[in-house]
């Protein structure tokens, strides 16, 4: 459960860093050319890799401690969704 927690607590804490990528992003839409690079160099490019390195370390971790089923089953549910592993 501690990997869900720190997660969940880098996702509260990107929060914030979305609201400005948001306005980073509409500047960018807003200027006569769309430059892709330009939306990369935002702080929405940074909160993904952040957010994204928090998932696959909560993910490890996870993994370490299941057994063969419980990773079928964990893998079901990420595959399908919730509903359908069950």
């Amino acid at each position: 459960m501690a990997a869900l927690h720190e997660l969940w607590d880098t996702a509260r804490e990107l929060r914030g860093t979305l609201r400005t990528s948001r306005r980073e992003v509409a500047q960018a839409v807003r200027s006569a050319s769309f430059d892709p690079a330009a939306v990369a160099e935002t702080t929405l490019d940074a909160a993904a890799g952040q957010f994204r390195g928090a998932v696959l370390n909560a993910v490890s971790k996870i993994h370490a401690v299941l057994d063969e089923r419980q990773r079928n089953v964990l893998a079901d549910i990420l595959e399908e969704g919730f509903g359908h592993a069950c």
